[in-house]
């Protein structure tokens, strides 16, 4: 009996394509880094957009342990994540910050890979433990990661295989590399590959390793 597979399959990706976005569901913390191996760098974060659909994020605010929206400080230079993408977002600090077209030279970063901002007292990683925590512009919390004493210059990462956080990154594995300045490693930019994603067929991984190439 010969079985049919196609129609199935893109009635699934039509089910995703018309659901609407859930950025509760969809955006999760990726990576962070709050130990920098240089001197003139500075502490960041990685946002991803696991769902189907874009995303909206203006509005958005960071906290650290804290656990309050009214203590969260905006994110800025970045309002949308499409479906599969990441992007960046470093602390602005200090009397000479790093730039933005300094984070890029830092990692090695293309024109491909969206990199914001934020600033405001009280929002500092620290290197011992602390957390990062990801409110919408009502307040309501997106997401939020907790990790523990960092390595300097090693950033804390997204295991894709067991969807968890807070494993150091290592070069070579899932992405991650060697930052061209200081040699810091990590994977800024890089989407992480959840199961979800390997359901959307060949097609849709060849997208997402399209999509890690230019963020190099």
């Amino acid at each position: 009996m010969k079985i049919h597979l196609l129609p199935p399959l893109m009635s699934l990706v039509l089910t995703a394509a018309l659901m609407p976005a859930n950025s509760q569901a969809q955006l999760k913390i990726t990576e962070v880094e709050s130990s920098e191996a240089g001197s003139g760098k500075a502490d960041w974060f990685e946002l991803s957009n696991f769902g189907s659909t874009s995303v909206d994020i203006t509005g958005y605010k960071i906290d650290d342990n804290s656990h309050t929206f009214g203590l969260s400080v905006p994110l800025t230079g970045v309002t949308i994540l499409t479906a599969g993408e990441s992007a960046v977002f470093f602390e602005v600090s200090g009397g000479t910050p790093l730039t933005v077209s300094g984070f890029r030279t830092w990692w090695g970063l293309g024109s491909s890979v969206q990199v914001g901002t934020y600033s405001g007292s009280g929002v500092g990683l620290s290197a011992a433990a602390d957390e990062v925590n990801i409110y919408d512009s009502t307040g309501t919390l997106i997401n939020g990661v907790g990790f523990s004493t960092a390595t300097p210059g090693v950033t804390f990462g997204w295991n894709p295989t067991t969807q968890t956080f807070g494993a150091l990154s290592s070069n070579g594995v899932f992405g991650a590399y060697v930052a061209p300045v200081d040699g810091d490693i990590g994977s800024p930019g890089v989407v992480p590959e959840p199961a979800s994603f390997a359901m959307l067929g060949l097609g849709a991984a060849m997208w997402i390793a399209r999509r890690r190439l230019a963020s190099r």
